[in-house]
């Protein structure tokens, strides 16, 4: 069985985009999919239970980080494989099935997730190296993309590699990863110490660090409206979010500091 979860804040028209394109075209193995409600306002939940048998609603009564609501999913979750995918993400058909059948195959990779697409179709960006200082100060002040070299930002967003064929990679976006249980059970879940931002990076590194890989898996392909609200201005409240997600990633795991500048 493969147990989808999707965590949904107040985006009722795109979460059922997302859960129309999964049971549209389910896979081939057993589904089950958990909607998580994060208080949503707007009559989501009850949307969601519109698609059951098959879909099921937990409602939190208050907010919660994302990390905490994957993780509650998680929880009710049965499934050999887990798929957590946003709520703005949609799937093409036969994606599900490729992710679960490269997992199948490798069974020393413990996370793998697909190409990711803009709604346009143009690539997304969805791989990266660990991030650094420089890294992160490139993306987010943009004086300092003139005084560090370039090849800093290409390379954490791996921009020079065409993503058309599976590759190992330091950690992969969180808008859609299919994990196996037995690695979660073996690293954990994500940290619910992250309310936002941070969580892919950290899991990602965590299962690097217990001996499970990383992958991406360029036959299956996810659609997802990238909207980087932290960066969308300077030092908003997402943004400073951002930074302080990554400071607790590199204290946390104690990440030498070679790899952090």
């Amino acid at each position: 069985m493969v147990s989808v979860v999707v965590v949904s804040t107040n985006e009722r028209e795109l979460l059922r985009a997302c859960l129309s394109s999964i049971f549209d075209a389910p896979p081939r193995e057993s589904l089950e999919v958990i909607v998580v409600d994060n208080a949503c306002t707007d009559g989501s939940a009850g949307m969601a239970k519109g698609f059951s048998p098959g879909c099921r609603v937990v409602t939190n009564p208050r907010r919660r980080g994302f990390a905490r609501n994957n993780n509650i999913g998680l929880r009710e979750a049965h499934g050999r494989y887990a798929l957590l995918i946003n709520a703005d993400a949609w799937v093409r058909p036969g994606a599900i099935d490729a992710l679960v059948s490269f997992l199948d195959t490798y069974q020393e990779v413990g996370i793998c997730g697909p190409r990711v697409l803009n709604p346009d179709g143009t690539l997304q960006l969805s791989c990266r190296t660990f991030p650094t200082v420089r890294s992160v100060l490139m993306r987010r002040i943009p004086l300092f993309r003139w005084l560090l070299p370039k090849r800093i930002l290409r390379g954490h967003l791996m921009q020079d590699w065409d993503h058309s064929s599976d590759r190992a990679v330091d950690w992969l976006l969180s808008a859609c990863l299919l994990v196996r249980r037995e690695a979660i059970d073996a690293v954990g879940p994500m940290d619910d110490d992250y309310f936002l931002y941070g969580e892919d990076v950290d899991w990602c590194w965590r299962m690097w660090q217990k001996g499970w890989q990383v992958y991406f898996v360029p036959e299956a392909e996810v659609f997802h409206h990238y909207r980087r609200l932290s960066a969308r201005h300077l030092l908003t409240r997402k943004t400073l979010i951002h930074i302080k997600s990554l400071t607790h990633f590199w204290r946390k795991n104690r990440v030498p500091l070679s790899k952090v500048f």
